[in-house]
């Protein structure tokens, strides 16, 4: 059986985790939480795909937050206790790569 697909372009994948309620991510802007709205091109069961919101350079915040508030100071470590990165940087270049 064939399926129609579209192919998407210039999207960021994000783990779906680092997508909260009503399509927002956190990020970490001059060492203070901000948290934006985004457009989701396409959800799958473990990513969300980010079309629109995010700029080559934003630090999406990966780990969970105990103050989620506009503005609140972060500060950031090399890892957190899972061994991933607290921040992950949106890349410089978004690729064209079909996905």
């Amino acid at each position: 059986a064939e399926m129609a697909a579209r192919e998407l372009r210039n999207v960021v994948r994000l783990e779906r985790s680092l997508l909260h309620q009503g399509d927002t991510v956190r990020l970490m802007r001059d060492g203070k939480l901000s948290i934006r709205t985004v457009g989701v091109a396409f959800r799958d069961p473990d990513y969300a795909y980010i079309g629109k919101g995010l700029e080559e350079g934003d630090l999406v915040v990966a780990t969970k937050l105990s103050t989620v508030v506009e503005g609140a100071s972060l500060r950031r470590t090399g890892h957190d206790e899972t061994g991933g990165s607290p921040v992950d940087k949106v890349p410089e270049s978004l690729p064209d790569d079909p996905l």
